[in-house]
Protein backbone atom coordinates (compact mmCIF):
# COMPACT_ATOMS: atom_id res chain seq x y z
CA UNK A 1 0.00 0.00 0.00
CA UNK A 2 1.15 3.59 -1.08
CA UNK A 3 1.06 6.73 1.13
CA UNK A 4 -1.91 7.75 -1.42
CA UNK A 5 -3.77 4.86 -0.60
CA UNK A 6 -3.47 5.44 3.48
CA UNK A 7 -4.47 9.00 3.57
CA UNK A 8 -7.22 8.00 0.66
CA UNK A 9 -7.90 5.67 3.64
CA UNK A 10 -8.19 8.22 6.45
CA UNK A 11 -9.89 10.53 4.76
CA UNK A 12 -12.78 8.11 4.19
CA UNK A 13 -12.39 6.42 8.16
CA UNK A 14 -13.28 10.23 8.74
CA UNK A 15 -15.74 11.11 6.59
CA UNK A 16 -17.89 7.73 8.27
CA UNK A 17 -16.91 8.66 11.31
CA UNK A 18 -18.12 12.48 10.72
CA UNK A 19 -21.57 11.25 9.20
CA UNK A 20 -22.01 8.27 11.31
CA UNK A 21 -21.48 10.87 14.74
CA UNK A 22 -23.99 13.23 12.92
CA UNK A 23 -26.74 10.74 12.38
CA UNK A 24 -26.77 9.86 16.02
CA UNK A 25 -26.79 13.49 17.36
CA UNK A 26 -29.59 14.05 15.20
CA UNK A 27 -31.47 10.92 15.74
CA UNK A 28 -30.71 11.76 19.52
CA UNK A 29 -33.15 14.81 19.71
CA UNK A 30 -35.29 13.33 17.41
CA UNK A 31 -35.87 10.55 20.15
CA UNK A 32 -36.34 13.25 23.02
CA UNK A 33 -38.66 15.05 20.84
CA UNK A 34 -40.63 11.82 20.18
CA UNK A 35 -40.30 11.00 24.10
CA UNK A 36 -41.29 14.39 24.97
CA UNK A 37 -44.59 14.42 22.69
CA UNK A 38 -45.49 11.00 23.59
CA UNK A 39 -45.28 12.05 27.58
CA UNK A 40 -47.96 14.57 26.71
CA UNK A 41 -50.11 12.94 24.59
CA UNK A 42 -50.36 9.99 27.66
CA UNK A 43 -51.11 12.74 30.24
CA UNK A 44 -53.69 14.15 27.76
CA UNK A 45 -55.17 10.82 27.04
CA UNK A 46 -54.91 10.16 31.04
CA UNK A 47 -57.03 13.12 31.65
CA UNK A 48 -59.06 12.27 29.39
CA UNK A 49 -60.05 8.74 31.04
CA UNK A 50 -60.24 9.95 34.31
CA UNK A 51 -62.76 12.76 33.48
CA UNK A 52 -66.39 12.16 33.53
CA UNK A 53 -68.89 14.90 34.13
CA UNK A 54 -73.02 14.12 34.69
CA UNK A 55 -75.88 16.63 34.10
CA UNK A 56 -78.34 16.13 37.37
CA UNK A 57 -80.92 18.63 36.69
CA UNK A 58 -81.91 20.65 33.23
CA UNK A 59 -85.10 22.56 32.75
CA UNK A 60 -86.61 26.00 31.16
CA UNK A 61 -87.82 29.15 32.72
CA UNK A 62 -90.31 30.11 30.37
CA UNK A 63 -90.80 33.19 32.37
CA UNK A 64 -87.32 34.60 32.30
CA UNK A 65 -86.28 32.78 29.01
CA UNK A 66 -83.31 31.34 31.12
CA UNK A 67 -81.93 27.29 30.41
CA UNK A 68 -81.23 25.99 34.51
CA UNK A 69 -79.07 23.41 34.43
CA UNK A 70 -76.63 21.48 36.82
CA UNK A 71 -73.79 19.60 36.30
CA UNK A 72 -71.43 17.26 38.66
CA UNK A 73 -67.77 16.27 38.03
CA UNK A 74 -68.01 12.59 38.54
CA UNK A 75 -64.66 11.69 37.70
CA UNK A 76 -61.20 12.30 39.31
CA UNK A 77 -59.97 15.02 37.63
CA UNK A 78 -60.02 19.42 38.63
CA UNK A 79 -62.32 20.69 36.22
CA UNK A 80 -61.50 24.82 35.35
CA UNK A 81 -64.65 26.76 34.49
CA UNK A 82 -62.77 28.58 31.75
CA UNK A 83 -62.36 25.89 30.00
CA UNK A 84 -65.84 24.77 29.54
CA UNK A 85 -67.79 25.23 26.59
CA UNK A 86 -71.46 25.44 26.26
CA UNK A 87 -74.02 24.66 23.30
CA UNK A 88 -77.79 24.63 22.78
CA UNK A 89 -78.71 22.95 19.75
CA UNK A 90 -75.45 23.24 18.48
CA UNK A 91 -74.73 27.19 18.80
CA UNK A 92 -71.91 28.18 21.07
CA UNK A 93 -73.43 29.94 24.52
CA UNK A 94 -70.07 32.46 24.68
CA UNK A 95 -68.97 32.99 27.95
CA UNK A 96 -69.80 36.55 29.08
CA UNK A 97 -71.90 37.61 32.00
CA UNK A 98 -75.02 38.48 29.62
CA UNK A 99 -75.19 35.26 27.87
CA UNK A 100 -74.40 33.07 30.30
CA UNK A 101 -73.81 32.59 34.36
CA UNK A 102 -71.24 29.42 35.32
CA UNK A 103 -70.32 29.14 38.98
CA UNK A 104 -69.62 26.05 41.49
CA UNK A 105 -72.29 25.35 44.23
CA UNK A 106 -70.98 27.12 47.14
CA UNK A 107 -72.63 23.73 48.99
CA UNK A 108 -70.07 21.49 47.07
CA UNK A 109 -66.90 23.50 46.78
CA UNK A 110 -65.16 22.32 49.86
CA UNK A 111 -61.85 21.35 48.14
CA UNK A 112 -59.86 23.80 46.48
CA UNK A 113 -62.42 26.69 46.65
CA UNK A 114 -62.98 28.28 42.75
CA UNK A 115 -61.91 24.88 40.96
CA UNK A 116 -63.87 22.61 39.77
CA UNK A 117 -63.37 19.15 41.63
CA UNK A 118 -64.33 15.49 41.59
CA UNK A 119 -68.16 15.30 42.69
CA UNK A 120 -68.78 19.18 42.64
CA UNK A 121 -71.37 20.25 41.43
CA UNK A 122 -71.93 23.67 38.53
CA UNK A 123 -74.84 25.63 38.11
CA UNK A 124 -75.14 27.46 34.92
CA UNK A 125 -77.78 29.84 33.32
CA UNK A 126 -78.22 30.85 30.28
CA UNK A 127 -80.01 33.69 29.43
CA UNK A 128 -81.65 32.49 25.82
CA UNK A 129 -84.83 32.81 24.43
CA UNK A 130 -86.19 29.12 23.17
CA UNK A 131 -89.01 28.12 20.64
CA UNK A 132 -91.69 25.47 21.90
CA UNK A 133 -90.09 22.12 21.27
CA UNK A 134 -87.20 19.52 22.08
CA UNK A 135 -83.80 21.26 22.73
CA UNK A 136 -80.60 20.00 23.21
CA UNK A 137 -78.09 21.61 25.87
CA UNK A 138 -73.95 20.03 25.45
CA UNK A 139 -71.29 20.55 27.96
CA UNK A 140 -67.63 20.11 27.18
CA UNK A 141 -64.91 20.42 29.56
CA UNK A 142 -61.16 20.94 28.89
CA UNK A 143 -60.16 17.45 28.42
CA UNK A 144 -62.62 17.02 25.27
CA UNK A 145 -65.34 15.13 27.66
CA UNK A 146 -68.88 16.07 26.74
CA UNK A 147 -72.27 15.27 27.52
CA UNK A 148 -75.49 16.31 26.14
CA UNK A 149 -79.18 16.04 26.61
CA UNK A 150 -82.59 17.16 25.64
CA UNK A 151 -85.16 19.02 27.24
CA UNK A 152 -88.98 20.40 26.48
CA UNK A 153 -89.80 23.77 26.07
CA UNK A 154 -93.41 24.89 26.13
CA UNK A 155 -95.37 27.72 26.65
CA UNK A 156 -98.42 27.18 27.95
Amino acid sequence: MGFGTIVASIIMFIAVLTLSTSVFIIMKNDMAEQTSAMRVQSKALSNNIKTDIDIINLGYDNVTNTTIVSVRNSGSTKLSLDYTDLFIDLDFIKSNVSNRTIEIDPSTDNKNIGIWDSNEVVNIEIFKGLDTGEHTFKITVQYGVYVEDTYSVSYT
